[in-house]
């Protein structure tokens, strides 16, 4: 199993994962779903920290911006699982802001529920 397979996994089953301030993962679920899981958790536990390091700060980017949709939030991440450019893109903060600030409702919006089928 991959780490994005983990985190589809994890979505699928209602299971959160995130990183605590001292940088381990943490989880918030049904018991059952988390005891299946922890074996890949801890197989692949360094890149799924790198990952939840990238996507926190995508988080945060998009909250900058003020959007509150968790539907795009959840589209975006799905997206820049898939898409390094788009990663790089939502990431990166003086891009980021010269591509999608005022924008991500409109043209973004559309493109990304079309490609993600939200």
């Amino acid at each position: 199993m991959t780490p994005y397979s983990i985190l589809n996994l994890t979505k699928s089953k209602r299971v959160v994962l995130y990183l605590s301030s001292d940088e381990k993962i943490r989880y918030k679920g049904e018991k059952k779903d988390i005891q299946k899981l922890i074996p890949y958790l801890k197989e692949h536990r360094g890149e799924l920290i790198r990952i939840l390091k990238d996507e926190t700060v995508i988080l945060q980017n998009l909250a900058d911006i003020g959007e509150t949709d968790q539907i795009i939030i959840d589209s975006v991440l799905d997206k820049c699982r898939l898409d390094r450019d788009a990663k790089q893109i939502f990431m990166d903060r003086n891009t980021f802001d010269f591509t999608l600030k005022g924008c991500i409702n409109d043209k973004t919006r559309k493109s990304l529920e079309q490609s993600t089928g939200y």
